[in-house]
């Protein structure tokens, strides 16, 4: 399966009232531009801070951001003239003209590598797995740390919900495409006859709560109830040893 990340991103601290804006590159001809990320990172007052750059599969760089003359004309509370816009403008083409170059520049640095360890925000460090270290092929492309998130722990107190224990995943594993199929669609079928029986109630996560953020914005709070579950799995589970 193929797959690409593009579109704009907006990443906010809503507590400091930090945010970033990124923009996710669309692949285009023989690959130009693909899993290229660009973003500019603004303070609590909206003033630019910095610049970063990479890859979302490889890396991600930062660089220095330029103060802007829209956001000085902004902080004065002054008209612009029209020779002040015209100034503007002028400048505004040629900061687009040179984040061009910049970015073409930052390109060529991280395909060679000559980047300084100040720059680096982040770098993927999970070298992907030749075929001949991997069980069978349906794990193409997999990780030791992708090997190790899905592996089930001995003496586990998880959860029956948790995917890592769900059979048509094990059968995928060992390579047992028949009975994970099978598994698949009993699971799927279960789905459907628990939502048919459920009628119009709204679904009611375990876990999680709707709530309101200070900007009047609705997201899902976790309600910390799972530990408490976690902690009785685990005290049953001595109990019976």
């Amino acid at each position: 399966m193929w797959f690409d990340h593009y579109g704009d991103v907006r990443v906010v601290n809503k507590k400091t009232g930090e945010r970033c804006d990124l923009v996710m590159e669309k692949c285009g001809w023989f690959s130009k531009g693909w899993r290229e990320v660009t973003g500019t990172v603004f303070d609590a007052h909206g003033k630019e801070a910095l610049k970063i750059v990479g890859k979302w599969n490889t890396g991600m760089y930062r660089m220095r951001a330029g103060q802007k003359l829209e956001d000085v004309m902004r902080e004065a509370n002054t008209e612009e003239s029209k020779a002040e816009q015209k100034a503007r403008k002028k400048l505004e083409k040629a900061e687009k003209k040179q984040a061009k170059k910049d970015t073409k520049a930052m390109r060529k640095t991280i395909k060679k590598g000559e980047l300084q360890d100040g720059l680096t925000v982040w770098t993927n460090s999970h070298r992907r797995l030749e075929d001949s270290e991997l069980p069978n092929k349906y794990l193409q492309d997999w990780t030791k740390h992708s090997m190790y998130i899905v592996a089930v722990p001995p003496n586990h107190c998880l959860p029956p919900t948790d995917s890592r224990l769900r059979p048509d995943r094990a059968a995928l594993e060992v390579a047992d495409t028949k009975t994970a199929a099978a598994e698949k669609y009993r699971l799927e079928q279960k789905q459907r006859e628990e939502k048919r029986q459920r009628g119009d109630k709204a679904w009611v996560p375990r876990y999680f709560k709707k709530s309101v953020d200070q900007d009047s914005e609705e997201f899902w709070e976790f309600t910390g109830t799972y530990w408490a579950e976690r902690e009785q799995r685990h005290a049953a589970a001595a109990e019976a040893k």
